[in-house]
């Protein structure tokens, strides 16, 4: 008896033909996946980057300010004493690759409180993934905290921003 093991050709290519077709179909929906978890961990970084910008304001008692350089780069500064003289410092630079920067240039803390220096709306700034709807904007009240909201339904549980 001839028996015969494996797979043939015509199984082969068919089996590949399946995968293929499966694949162009989930791949869009993967990339629109990747470009919002992209974004939500971006808006998360720099709201935590806020938060830290408001504690080194009050531990070390300085005005500390974050900085929007560009629409992907963004800094912490502030001015501290070191022997007697005034020296201004970075604290955290951070350069951000497949999202862009909008809104609000720079968001200041009062050194003693750690409230937001700037007076009027509060500042935001709005992350969106390059080439998708997907975007968080984070936001600073007068009593200095981050706060992050969805301008549209496509971030799911995210509240609304006002």
């Amino acid at each position: 008896m001839n028996k015969r093991r494996g797979i043939t050709l015509i199984e082969l290519m068919v089996t590949l033909a399946v995968i293929s077709i499966v694949l162009l179909i989930a791949m869009p929906s993967f990339i629109g996946f990747l470009a919002k978890r992209r974004v939500e961990g971006v808006a998360h970084e720099l709201s935590t980057d806020l938060q830290y910008a408001r504690s080194l304001s009050v531990n070390n008692r300085i005005e500390v300010t974050l900085n929007r350089i560009s629409d992907t780069q963004y800094e912490i500064t502030g001015t501290v004493v070191e022997g007697g003289a005034s020296v201004a410092r970075t604290f955290k630079a951070m350069q951000l690759s497949g999202v862009t920067l909008d809104g609000s240039t720079s968001v200041s803390y009062e050194p003693h409180r750690g409230t937001r220096s700037t007076v009027g709306a509060d500042p935001a700034i709005t992350v969106a993934a390059n080439g998708t709807g997907a975007t968080l904007t984070v936001s600073v009240n007068p009593m200095g905290q981050a706060r992050i909201c969805s301008t549209d339904s496509a971030m799911g549980a995210y509240p609304a921003c006002p």
